[in-house]
């Protein structure tokens, strides 16, 4: 999972046993390429749109995201790499 946007995140999610595989690391970053705004909202429903396998990997998902990215995003645009080699979103500590 090295030089994909998210790794952090998406680590986690793999030790609460959602599996993340290339396949859906390649659908996030053609989604992250699409040319329109990007707000933590937007960028949560579709990490659970494109993750989440039944409701109860969809709780575990936005449990994570609260933890993991500021709240006082949840209006702003965020900036996205062009490259998509980093989402520049910033993040809480978390211990692993």
């Amino acid at each position: 999972m090295e030089n994909i946007p998210l790794r952090p995140f998406l680590t986690v999610l793999q030790t609460d046993g959602i599996r993340v595989t290339v396949r859906d690391i390649d659908r996030i970053v053609t989604v992250l390429h699409t040319g329109d705004a990007w707000t933590l909202d937007r960028l949560r429903d579709t990490l659970l749109a494109l993750l989440a396998k039944d409701e109860f990997q969809q709780e575990i998902i936005s449990q994570r995201f609260s933890g993991f990215f500021q709240p006082d995003l949840e209006n702003q645009n965020l900036h996205i790499d062009s490259n998509v080699d980093l989402v520049m979103i910033p993040l809480r500590k978390v211990n692993l």
